[in-house]
């Protein structure tokens, strides 16, 4: 079990959540749950509701689109990043599937209290969307290197 502290400097990690002050960091923890998954557990399916942010602590997951096969993961991810921001940001259907790797531990936070928190917070929404931009960024030059590839 984490203290307060503790997980105040794993969200100061986080990269949405680095430029936040610590009074802001106090209240996020305040509203982060902790929970286990063991590895290899779906924690959410594309086209699910989205009413969470993952942010991994420890372990590893999986993003899988579409059909693919268990070992079709688009992209693994680690601590300190962090999953499922997307749908509760966009209020769209999950995007992708998400899957434990090995056991992993995260720190949960509910839809409600993400937006009420961005409510009292606004500056948070430019530290989320510089995020989302980079996330685009990556996903961009991958697929234009997976095109030239092809080419």
């Amino acid at each position: 079990m984490l203290t307060t502290i503790e997980k105040m400097l794993f969200l100061n990690k986080v990269d949405m959540f680095k430029d936040v002050s610590l009074d802001n960091l106090l209240s996020i923890a305040g509203i982060a749950k902790e929970t286990s998954y063991p590895g290899r557990t779906v924690i959410f399916k594309e086209g699910d509701e989205g009413d969470s942010l993952y942010l991994i602590v420890e372990g590893s997951v999986g993003v899988k689109k579409g059909g693919a096969k268990e070992s079709g993961f688009i992209a693994v991810l680690r601590p300190p990043q962090c999953v499922g921001e997307m749908a509760i940001v966009s209020h769209e259907p999950r995007s992708a599937t998400v899957e434990t790797i090995e056991d992993t531990n995260f720190l949960v936070i509910d839809k409600k209290g993400f937006e009420a928190f961005i409510k009292k917070n606004p500056e948070i929404a430019f530290s989320i969307f510089n995020m989302l931009a980079a996330r685009l960024r990556d996903i961009t030059a991958r697929l234009a290197e997976g095109m030239v590839k092809k080419g």
